[in-house]
């Protein structure tokens, strides 16, 4: 069975590496366009409930906001 992650680091357009080291509010919207869709679908696979993959979406980005700093 394929890992989440490597099923998103295999898709095409996957996150720019140069995101990593910018600040927060400069990387995440570029990432949000990057990955947000991705993110959101495999939340409405996991949940299925637009509302709940919306929700689970949106606490994706918080976190990375929140953990930005800590990313290498």
């Amino acid at each position: 069975m394929t890992k989440v992650t490597d099923k998103i680091a295999a898709t095409p357009g996957a996150a720019s590496p140069d995101l990593i080291g910018r600040p927060a509010d400069e990387a995440l919207p570029q990432l949000f366009d990057q990955r947000g869709e991705t993110i959101y679908h495999l939340g409405l696979a996991q949940c299925r409930n637009p509302a709940d993959a919306e929700d689970l979406l949106q606490e994706t980005f918080l976190l990375a906001y929140r953990n930005w700093a800590k990313f290498e």
